[in-house]
């Protein structure tokens, strides 16, 4: 009798250790399956074979990872993955977000950008625990109604869906109160809606390459979003900053790279709150002295303009840590003077990306 406890006994003692050598994080389906029971994260990238996995084997799953995997839909078998908390499948083919997405109640990430979704089941506002949805880059012409039920919902990304009814989206949007960021880029907007204004939790928007999108009605648009931190509007025609950019009163973050600005308005310098001052690719000819205004500025971007000198008061920024100005004008002696009044900020006069070694 002693012998077989002791024999159980060492049996035991290697499963254990077996497991212990098991490690939780896998980029390879057949090694996973050896140590299903310690699987908590599954990368499987450009796996062609992705599609004929089951995937219900791994009790313990919480991420996964199909981007790259040439499938036309989701496995079947991953909502049976009850305990899943992320679930990655962009740049696939998939057309339909489907019911069984319902089934994974713990979900908080759900990422299915560059794909070709054109239909979003009514079942998503049953995922009561997501926090992040990247749909960005699809087909979709609407967004289920129910959406509005993802009181979870910090951040939604669904750029760069040219099809989308955005009449339709904004209503539903408008409704999501816990949204704090959102992407909107690529999607032809030519306003947005006063209905933003009850977003109360949004930080950070990004409306770049929207060509027909005024700054000014943006503004108007988010001027109550007291809590906006970040604005991105890189890639649209805007010529100017208009004064009414003083509403976006907590702004730490403002993007205007790649539009055609010529001026800065001095208003611009009384957002006090601003750290990072994006104006890469413009028109500018000059920056005001009133730039000195800002105090909290950290970075600032002025590369490819048309600047031949920067004020003075440049030296008076006194958070400034990085700045951007290649792709200038700005002779040898300018940047010499530019070093000397900004001693300790690391300056860039020369473009990174061009640099040869």
């Amino acid at each position: 009798m002693t012998r077989y406890v002791l024999l159980a006994f060492i049996v035991n003692l290697l499963a254990i250790k077996c497991f212990s050598q098991c490690k939780s994080n896998f980029s390879d389906y057949g090694e996973a399956a050896k140590c299903r029971d310690s699987v908590i994260s599954l990368e499987l990238g450009s796996d062609k074979q992705a599609n004929q996995y089951n995937y219900t084997i791994f009790t313990n799953l919480k991420f996964l990872f199909l981007d790259h995997d040439s499938l036309f839909e989701i496995p079947s078998d991953v909502y049976q993955c009850l305990g899943l908390r992320q679930l990655e499948a962009g740049s696939n083919q998939i057309e339909k977000i489907p019911s069984g997405i319902s089934k994974l109640k713990s979900l908080e990430t759900l990422s299915l950008f560059d794909d070709q979704i054109r239909e979003i089941d009514d079942s998503i506002g049953k995922l009561s625990a997501l926090r992040q949805l990247a749909l960005n880059g699809n087909r979709f012409k609407t967004l289920p109604s129910s959406m509005a039920s993802l009181s979870k919902l910090e951040n939604i990304d669904i750029g760069n869906n040219p099809k989308l009814d955005m009449n339709q989206a904004f209503e539903v949007l408008s409704k999501m109160q816990g949204i704090k960021t959102m992407g909107l880029y690529k999607m032809n907007l030519v306003s947005l809606p006063g209905s933003l204004k009850n977003l109360h939790n949004l930080e950070s928007v990004d409306l770049s390459y929207n060509k027909r999108l005024p700054l000014d009605s943006v503004i108007k648009s988010l001027q109550n979003c007291h809590g906006l931190k970040v604005l991105t509007f890189e890639g649209n025609k805007a010529d100017s900053v208009p004064q009414s950019v003083i509403r976006l009163s907590n702004l730490e973050e403002i993007d205007l790279d790649s539009n055609k600005i010529k001026t800065l308005p001095e208003n611009l310098f009384f957002l006090e709150n601003l750290k990072i001052l994006r104006l890469a690719k413009n028109k500018l000819r000059t920056v005001p002295k009133g730039i000195s205004k800002l105090q909290n500025l950290e970075e600032l971007d002025l590369s490819n303009n048309n600047l031949k000198k920067l004020p003075d008061e440049i030296g008076e920024l006194k958070s400034l840590k990085t700045l951007y100005v290649y792709d200038n004008d700005i002779d040898d002696a300018q940047a010499g003077k530019i070093k000397d009044m900004l001693p300790g900020v690391k300056i860039l006069f020369k473009n990174p990306d061009s640099v040869t070694y």
